[in-house]
């Protein structure tokens, strides 16, 4: 199956994989960061996702997909407006 094809294909690249996770519908692992590149290469061609579906840029690097600095989510949305009660009519 799928996993099988994945561990042949980083066993073939040289690639340690150092953990592994799985369940019903996902295969994980975590390999050195130096085999990054090379490991998420050979699994793109070994399951045909090196070729650019139309309209959609390429990703070539596996930096692209490692977790950059992200902003908290708090941050990331504009801050409300506190309510200040001009306005308001009082009865």
């Amino acid at each position: 199956g799928v996993a099988r094809k994945m561990f042949d294909v980083l066993a073939r690249e040289k690639i340690n994989i150092q953990m592994i996770s799985t369940s019903e519908i996902k295969v994980s692992c975590v390999v050195d960061a130096a085999g990054t590149d090379r490991a998420v290469r050979a699994l793109h061609t070994a399951f045909g996702l090196d070729a650019p579906a139309r309209g959609t840029p390429r990703v070539t690097e596996a930096a692209a997909l490692r977790p950059g600095p992200r902003k908290p989510a708090a941050a990331a949305r504009k801050p409300a407006k506190a309510a200040t009660g001009k306005g308001r009519r009082r009865g």
